[in-house]
């Protein structure tokens, strides 16, 4: 099983308030947000980005009520992450905490959340569609 159908059984059917007890217990929000982007990383399928370059911004908010920004930046069939805001975003989206590790394991249908109010997408919104393909993990 890997890590990320490891996260997903964990927070399946949990409140945001028992993912957030889950959270505090494996190192808080900041250990888990650096295993996140590491895996989106990892995750990325550089063939279904062919030809793209965008800088995709994240702004989660911790249950501590701290905003953690992190930068994914798509070029030459190449994905780096960063930490902080570094540069003019293509699209920037927005989530809280359990939300975020529910759409990055996907127990959190994107559209849906944005539907739901849960993600707010500011920026190109074919863009922000198309992330669901450039980092779906390969069952």
């Amino acid at each position: 099983m890997s890590q990320t159908n490891e996260i997903r059984h964990v927070l399946l059917g949990r409140s945001d308030d028992e993912i957030i007890a889950w959270v505090r217990s494996v190192g808080g929000s900041a250990a888990l947000l650096e295993q996140a982007f590491l895996g989106m990383k990892e995750a990325f399928h550089a063939d279904r980005a062919q030809g793209q370059s965008a800088l995709i911004r994240w702004d989660i908010t911790t249950p501590e009520g701290d905003l953690s920004t992190y930068e994914v930046e798509v070029a030459d069939g190449e994905c780096t992450v960063s930490r902080g805001a570094h540069g003019d975003a293509r699209v920037a989206l927005a989530m809280q905490l359990p939300d975020f590790l529910r759409l990055v394991t996907g127990g959190l249908d994107g559209l849906q959340a944005y539907e739901a109010g849960k993600l707010r997408v500011t920026g190109d919104l074919a863009l922000a569609r198309a992330l669901t393909e450039w980092f779906q993990e390969t069952h």
